[in-house]
């Protein structure tokens, strides 16, 4: 009797053990959806679903456990804080590597020092004190999107021989390093589109290396060239619509109707982009180019942006411009630094400018791929800093900037097609 009785116990007990360890694989697959094993649309899923692994031409290659995209015919583009970005490989660890299509800036590396934890294009990208982190509070709720990046700080003195033994892992926004630029070469590389732009490694003690027309080659930090800001998804976000193409590329984050960075103004007839939003301040970059329709040279080596002084730009954008628009009434007055530029960003907010029309500065994020050729509001050695120009003083374009209060109601959805626009 107790024999059978012990039999009976230890089938019950093996049967409890089968039927509570099948409902915890079902409860936990159910409820981990968004894991990397679950609903299968997370991004690191949804791309090895588009692409399948290839070993010769352009396409997506299995690099010894890592996805990297190659050459220039790759669907790699996502959307994410309204800014266009490519997909530069899927980690180890199923996180993705992005950085932005285009340049969104030109500054230098640094004064002297080529270490990018120390330097004045880390603070630029990355918060932690006052006037840093212009690029990183541009993004949408980062730390919910987010992972630090796997910075390699090595010196690099040999193409051929590039080592990883330095490493941080505390910034959110880095720049490219010299190893993925190189894996993502096959003839080409999608990251070639004619911006000359740093990289994240240095040299040596005197030089860090940049890239130019897909050509590396080492320069001073204190030169000044393109920024194309590095970041690195968390593994579990999903991709709610896309395919990958630019006309349609991944996205990340659902609509919604709140006016934020990148976003489409319209105002009148004219069209604008949000460029930055401080408290209840919109800072609006105009959507294009306008003639100076005199045909004058606005000519800044003698004067700085002051709407009084004659023939000058500040005066032609706040009284003739600003004259013949029909929403005049709904700007209001804006701060606009002007400091000359001396290899420090944070040099520019040494001096400023109250006035309605102004121009992007030295350190805006500025996302335009588009048009080129016209001023920036600050100076570089005695020259007046320009957008895709050879620091010529002299054009008669013009990108100018407004202001308008956030307490402003809108309609619109803030894309190109339904732009925000002001409810009368």
């Amino acid at each position: 009797m107790e024999k059978k009785f012990r039999r009976i116990s230890l089938i019950f007990i093996i049967g409890c053990f089968i039927f509570y360890g099948l409902r915890f694989v079902y409860y936990y697959i159910k409820f981990n959806k968004s894991s990397n094993s679950g609903s299968g649309k997370t991004i690191s899923n949804v791309i090895q679903k588009n692409n399948e692994i290839t070993t010769k031409g352009d396409g997506l290659y299995n690099n010894d456990g890592e996805l990297v995209f190659k050459g220039t015919k790759v669907n790699n583009y996502l959307e994410y804080s309204n800014i266009l970005w490519r997909i530069v490989k899927v980690d180890k660890d199923n996180s993705i590597v992005l950085i932005t299509d285009s340049v969104v800036s030109s500054l230098a590396y640094d004064k002297s020092t080529t270490d990018f934890t120390k330097s004045n294009i880390n603070g630029w990208l990355n918060e932690s004190e006052d006037k840093t982190g212009i690029f990183e509070t541009k993004l949408n709720n980062r730390h919910d999107y987010l992972v630090p990046n796997n910075i390699c700080l090595d010196n690099v003195n040999d193409l051929n021989k590039i080592t990883c033994r330095k490493k941080d892992h505390s910034k959110y926004i880095t720049l490219l390093n010299v190893a993925d630029y190189l894996n993502s070469k096959n003839k080409d590389s999608f990251i070639n589109n004619s911006d000359n732009m740093w990289l994240v490694n240095s040299k040596d003690n005197s030089k860090v290396w940049y890239l130019s027309n897909g050509s590396i080659s080492n320069d001073t930090p204190s030169s000044i060239y393109g920024i194309k800001p590095v970041i690195t998804l968390k593994n579990s976000i999903d991709v709610v619509s896309g395919n990958g193409t630019k006309e349609k590329p991944y996205k990340i984050e659902k609509e919604t109707k709140e006016i934020s960075f990148n976003s489409y103004v319209k105002l009148g007839t004219d069209l604008y982009k949000v460029y930055d939003i401080e408290k209840d301040t919109v800072k609006l970059v105009y959507d294009g180019l306008i003639d100076d329709q005199q045909n004058r040279y606005i000519n800044y080596n003698s004067t700085e942006f002051n709407p009084k002084s004659n023939y000058s730009v500040a005066q032609y954008l706040n009284y003739t411009i600003y004259n013949k628009l029909t929403y005049k009434n709904n700007l209001i007055d804006c701060d606009y630094y002007v400091g000359d530029y001396n290899n420090d960003y944070k040099d520019v907010y040494s001096k400023k400018v109250t006035t309605k029309l102004g121009e992007l500065s030295a350190v805006d994020v500025n996302t335009d791929s588009t048009n080129k050729n016209y001023f920036l509001l600050n100076k570089h050695n005695n020259v007046v800093m320009a957008v895709n120009d050879e620091n010529t003083s002299i054009t008669n374009k013009v990108k100018y900037t407004v202001c308008i209060s956030k307490t402003n109601k809108f309609k619109g959805n803030g894309t190109e097609k339904n732009p925000f626009e002001l409810e009368v």
